[in-house]
């Protein structure tokens, strides 16, 4: 089996579709466990690795995170839990951020806007490789924080590919969390790390 073969078979499945999280998307898939084998290989070659390229419909897009062997108990009971467990069905998720360019007007650009552009585009792809891997920690975190905490990173992401001042909010929504997570703080401190030189030359 190819990449291509992995991507056909997976399109057999029961499947979402491309769903949108924040900015970025992501896919469920429903498998049994007789597929188990099969699918587990298929998925693994089709996004099995952070940062693998996948294509729908001509948009590139990048594998954030994804996770296989997934399970729900239906209506809380304890038989429907194990039965899920052993039997299925099983799902398996695949979160996906899609490629963004930065355009420039070469005839209304000054150096200095240049030199900005420069220093945002790299710090978003330091960000970007942070934002990765928060998403290790998604079943470590409330499931509400996790969205404030997502959301806020790519806030301040957009606000860098637009060149224009960070919301404090976003910032004070990090800090928040960095010191209510203990095992996410160094991450969260990194990405406010990063982004400080870029408030003070905005700022500035």
């Amino acid at each position: 089996m190819n990449r291509d073969d992995a991507f056909r078979y997976l399109n057999s499945k029961k499947n979402t579709g491309l769903e949108p999280e924040g900015s970025n998307f992501k896919i469920r898939y429903e498998y049994l466990n007789r597929d188990r084998s099969l699918f587990n290989r298929a998925f693994q070659l089709a996004y099995g690795e952070h940062g693998l390229d996948v294509y729908f419909n001509d948009i590139h897009y990048k594998v954030i995170n994804s996770m296989l062997g997934l399970y729900w108990v239906k209506n809380g009971d304890l038989l429907g839990s194990l039965r899920s467990k052993f039997f299925g069905p099983y799902y398996a998720e695949v979160y996906l951020m899609r490629e963004q360019g930065m355009t420039i007007d070469a005839n209304n650009i000054n150096i200095n806007d240049v030199n900005q552009i420069i220093i945002n585009t790299k710090t978003i792809t330091s960000i970007k490789s942070k934002k990765i891997e928060i998403f290790n920690y998604q079943y470590d975190i409330d499931s509400e924080d996790f969205e404030k905490l997502y959301i806020s990173i790519e806030n301040i992401e957009n606000n860098l590919l637009k060149n224009i001042p960070q919301n404090n909010e976003d910032l004070n929504i990090l800090e928040h969390l960095a010191n209510k997570y203990p095992n996410i703080r160094s991450l969260i401190s990194d990405i406010i790390t990063i982004t400080s030189p870029i408030i003070s030359s905005i700022g500035g």
